[in-house]
C-alpha cells in the first residue's frame, strides 16, 4: 500500500508520467488474446502497457487534459520498470473491464479522495479546527497541587474552584484533551487519568490506587453509566484529544463496548 500512494504521488509530481506506467502486461499476449476471442482490444500506453479501458478512463481523468507523455516522463517509466525487473517482459493476458462510475466529487481522482477523506472526518475535523483556536485564557487555570482530592473515579474541578465527584466528564464537554497514567512494571492497566476542556478540569483514579480494589483491573470511564447524560453522550460526537492516543485510548472504558458511543 506504502509503495502504491509513493507511486500516485509520483504521478501527481510528474503530470502524464501515470499514462506511461499503468500495468506491467505488454502488447503482444495482450492484443494477441483480445484478437483470438473477438474480446475489445485494451488500450496500450507508448511502452505497451494495458491502460484503463475508455469509459474507465473517462470517468476517472478529466477529458481535454491528456498530453502525450514527454521524454522525461517517457525515461521515468522506462527507468521505474527496470528497477522493478519488468521492462520488455511480457504479462499474462488482460481482460478490457470497461464500466461507468459514479461522477467525482470533484475534477480528478486526487480531489475525489481528499473531498471523501473531509467528509469522513466530519464533524470532528471542525471540532478540532475550533479548538484548535482556542486561546489558554479560554481554558480554566490548573488546580494547586494541594487541591487535587484523592479518591476513586472521576472528579470535576471547575473554572470557578468548586469541587465534585462525577462518574465522567460532563455531556456538555464534547472536546476534551486527555492523557493517562500507567505504572507499567506494575500493570498494563491505568493509575490514573487527565482531561480539560474549556469548562473544568478532570482527574480520574483508580480504585486500586485508593485501596477501594484488590486489583488493578479497571479501565477509565468517559459517559456517564445511569443517566440523561448517557443517551446524550452515545449519541451526540464527541472529539477525545490526546499525545499517544491509541496507547491511551486501549485504557478507555467504552472501547470495550460493541455498541460504542461517537467517540472520536
Amino acid at each position: 500500500m506504502l509503495c502504491f500512494a509513493k507511486g500516485v504521488r509520483a504521478a501527481v509530481r510528474q503530470p502524464g508520467a501515470h499514462r506511461a506506467v499503468r500495468r506491467h502486461s505488454t502488447a503482444v499476449p495482450a492484443a494477441a488474446a483480445a484478437a483470438s476471442t473477438g474480446a475489445p482490444t485494451p488500450r496500450l500506453s507508448d511502452l505497451g502497457i494495458v491502460m484503463l479501458a475508455p469509459r474507465l478512463r473517462k470517468s476517472i481523468f478529466s477529458e481535454g487534459r491528456h498530453r502525450p507523455a514527454s521524454a522525461v516522463q517517457s525515461k521515468i517509466s522506462v527507468d521505474h520498470l527496470k528497477s522493478q525487473g519488468i521492462y520488455g517482459k511480457e504479462g499474462e493476458p488482460v481482460e478490457v473491464v470497461d464500466f461507468d462510475l459514479p461522477d467525482l466529487l470533484g475534477d480528478n481522482i486526487e480531489e475525489h479522495f481528499h473531498r471523501m477523506g473531509d467528509m469522513a472526518a466530519q464533524p470532528y475535523l471542525q471540532m478540532a479546527q475550533e479548538f484548535a483556536q482556542l486561546s489558554d485564557a479560554q481554558f480554566p487555570p490548573t488546580p494547586p497541587a494541594d487541591s487535587w482530592v484523592m479518591q476513586q473515579g472521576w472528579t470535576r474541578y471547575g473554572a470557578d474552584g468548586t469541587t465534585q465527584r462525577v462518574a465522567a466528564p460532563d455531556a456538555l464537554d464534547n472536546v476534551l484533551v486527555f492523557d493517562v497514567e500507567v505504572l507499567v512494571p506494575d500493570s498494563p492497566f491505568p493509575v490514573m487519568a487527565a482531561a480539560v476542556s474549556p469548562r473544568a478540569w478532570y482527574m480520574w483514579v483508580s480504585p486500586y490506587v485508593t485501596g477501594d480494589s484488590p486489583h488493578p483491573r479497571h479501565l477509565v470511564p468517559l459517559t456517564h453509566p445511569d443517566s440523561q447524560q448517557q443517551k446524550q453522550q452515545h449519541q451526540l460526537p464527541r472529539l477525545i484529544i490526546g499525545h499517544n492516543i491509541a496507547y491511551d485510548r486501549a485504557r478507555v472504558q467504552e472501547e470495550r463496548l460493541l455498541k460504542r458511543p461517537a467517540l472520536a
